[in-house]
């Protein structure tokens, strides 16, 4: 990354020189230091660069003007930190610059470029620092400018566009390696708000019909659905709709160009699944929404345990249609086996049907099909996979003791990494629990290589956009957001995490239109309700917060946590009288029932009980509570931010606190 000031006033005021600097570096070095950047200082740029002399100069004392202050140059690990750090940097100096007079405003360009960089002597050569110099000085203000290269490797990742500069400046060697400008994204919250293109190459895989004589063969047809969106989620040039999304399509008689529509999907992949004893039948239709013609149609009778052939060629064949290339590391990816074993390999299918009901019957039974999976082949990555979600779901609901579900779910997501190095699966599950056990630098090494095995997986881009709020990096979860709200727009998941990022950044009229919209989707989600609440109360809105509550307890939730969230609603009315004799019915069945710790702490800090809601958010981190991490920005948590007891709760968390405190009311 090469970055410049345009138009700094070094001769006609050494004084604003000096604060542009000041400020530039003031903004800019928490960002790379997040991003993995490492900063080279100017002076030590060799002549392949642009001649830089150091970070201020004036005039020489011969008189003659020094080249090119206020410039500086980067490097990243990879493509993907450097993206997100421009893109985070650009947004820093526009809200400075909002602030601020027109002589302190910083109008930044940046160049980005994947070459070689060496040391050599005091300085630093190489295509790198040429080309992303030059490429730099293209740019006007404000601009971010990337080589063809860097943008191949972050257009499936980030969710800005980008568009191809045609113009005769460009010299022969820009030319051929072609310059992007990475478009501003407005600060609006949704997708659905944006315009989006009706791309040939953003996909959905309906729900295939079951045709089978066995009813109970449903887990079958879903099974196949679900591991054909996985795979073709694999594919960079594909966007690919998410199975929360396109469930909803199941037995549903709507046309082509309505579901096109409504995903904003311009290709359909339609099919059926017949099975009897040993032998299947898969029949599959690619069809343009757009004019609802068939572009390919296909049949598979095959014996059961050629399923996994038939899911390579399922998904080689789409990509064809499409004109996509392949490249050799997603052709292989394609064409692995993930066990030889059809029984294992069913048993799995039927696993994953019960986990994805999210209830505790549900992923009781869901553990009992995985681990006899396991029991047929214990080298089957995916079973693995399975057990740690069915854990961590159980774990973030309140189904079963933390930290005892936190090691199994750990436990099961490292062998299914071992197992399987290239499942982005795995990698995620993985990421998950490091994330939920506080080791926030393995958790994001999980997630980006998740991230890049997965593209269009919007859960990896959802769980991502968790770690960057729990880092203060609050714009960048948007960005991630927005992109899971692109891949699967019908998720009320994807909605309550936009709502919570709104209501941290103090928007808080967007954050409740945004939960009324998730349970628009799903009038019963119960993750929203549970946000909902407190969101609520904080806004003192308390008649509603109790409406949702009663909704909570209508729907059969714990009623120790009902009633907890009860207290807390009359205790920020100043009803502290029934708040403490609700919280002393809690505390009393908290001894056989779970109720999170931190639930029990905000409500002592709302009945203005400082020193005893410490206790209990201290007991809460020696149990590792999955909803701690919103201790630093929640605002249930505000009034206990100036007492040093608190810095000392991040600390034990790995955490600071290196974000601004949004303003209650």
């Amino acid at each position: 990354m090469f970055t410049s000031i345009v138009k700094y006033p070094v001769e006609k005021d050494n004084v604003a020189s000096v604060y542009l600097l000041e400020k530039e570096r003031e903004l800019l070095r928490p960002m790379l230091a997040s991003h993995r950047g490492h900063e080279i200082r100017a002076h030590n740029i060799g002549p392949q660069g642009v001649g830089l002399k150091g970070w201020l100069a004036g005039p020489s004392k011969s008189g003659s003007e020094e080249p090119r202050p206020f410039e500086c140059l980067v490097e990243f690990a990879n493509a993907f930190d450097a993206t997100t750090c421009a893109i985070e940097i650009q947004r820093k100096m526009h809200e400075h610059n909002q602030r601020t007079t027109a002589t302190k405003q910083i109008r930044l360009r940046i160049g980005l470029h994947a070459g070689s960089v060496e040391k050599r002597g005091g300085e630093v050569v190489g295509e790198g620092v040429s080309v992303a110099s030059r490429i730099a000085f293209l740019a006007s203000g404000n601009e971010i400018l990337l080589s063809g290269d860097v943008w191949n490797q972050v257009k499936s990742k980030v969710s800005h566009p980008a568009m191809k500069l045609e113009t005769p400046s460009l010299d022969g060697d820009l030319s051929r390696i072609g310059i992007f400008r990475l478009e501003p994204q407005s600060d609006r919250t949704h997708h659905n708000e944006r315009e989006a293109k009706f791309d040939p190459r953003r996909l959905a895989v309906l729900p295939f019909a079951n045709f089978s004589s066995d009813p109970n063969d449903e887990y079958f047809a879903d099974g196949m659905t679900e591991e054909l969106i996985t795979s073709l989620s694999g594919l960079k040039e594909l966007t690919v709709i998410a199975r929360t999304s396109v469930k909803r399509y199941k037995d549903v008689t709507k046309s082509a160009s309505e579901i096109g529509k409504e995903l904003n999907a311009a290709t359909l992949v339609e099919g059926s699944v017949r099975k009897a004893g040993n032998r299947v039948r898969v029949s599959v239709q690619l069809i343009d929404s757009r004019t609802e013609g068939h572009i390919w149609v296909q049949n598979y009778d095959r014996e059961l345990n050629d399923i996994f052939t038939i899911q390579s060629e399922l998904a080689e064949r789409v990509s064809k249609e499409l004109r996509i290339q392949l490249v050799e590391s997603e052709r292989k990816r394609l064409g692995r086996r993930p066990t030889e074993s059809t029984e294992a390999y069913t048993l799995y299918l039927k696993g994953r049907h019960q986990l994805n009901k999210r209830t505790k019957e549900g992923l009781a039974r869901a553990l009992e099909y995985f681990k006899i999976a396991l029991d047929t082949d214990p080298k089957f990555a995916l079973p693995h996979v399975g057990i740690s979600e069915c854990h961590s779901v159980s774990d973030s609901y309140g189904y079963r003791n933390p930290p005892l579900a936190r090691e199994e779910a750990k436990q099961a997501a490292t062998r299914a990494v071992e197992l399987d190095e290239g499942s982005g699966e795995a990698h995620l599950s993985l990421a998950w629990v490091l994330m939920d056990d506080w080791d926030w630098e393995g958790s994001e090494r999980e997630f980006r290589h998740a991230l890049e095995l997965t593209p269009s997986d919007p859960m990896v881009h959802r769980m991502y956009a968790h770690w960057l709020v729990d880092q203060s990096r609050e714009h960048e979860a948007m960005d991630e957001l927005n992109r899971s709200l692109e891949l699967d727009p019908n998720s009320p998941f994807v909605y309550l995490n936009i709502a919570e990022v709104l209501f941290l950044m103090s928007r808080y009229e967007e954050a409740i239109t945004t939960y009324e919209k998730a349970l628009e989707m799903e009038s019963d989600h119960v993750p929203t309700l549970l946000s909902f609440v407190y969101a609520l109360a904080d806004r003192r809105m308390f008649s509603r917060a109790i409406e949702v509550r009663n909704r909570l307890l209508r729907l059969n939730f714990p009623e120790p946590r009902t009633n907890l969230f009860l207290a807390y609603v009359l205790a920020k009315q100043g009803m502290g009288d029934e708040s403490r004799k609700l919280l002393t019915g809690v505390l009393e069945r908290s001894a056989s029932e779970f109720v999170p710790l931190e639930e029990i702490a905000a409500v002592y800090v709302a009945l203005g009980n400082r020193d005893t809601a410490f206790e209990f958010l201290s007991k809460a981190i020696d149990m590792k509570s999955v909803g701690l991490t919103s201790l630093r920005y929640s605002a249930r948590f505000e009034s206990l931010r100036s007492d040093i007891r608190f810095d000392n709760l991040l600390r034990r968390m790995s955490l600071d606190r290196k974000r601004i405190d949004y303003p209650v009311e």
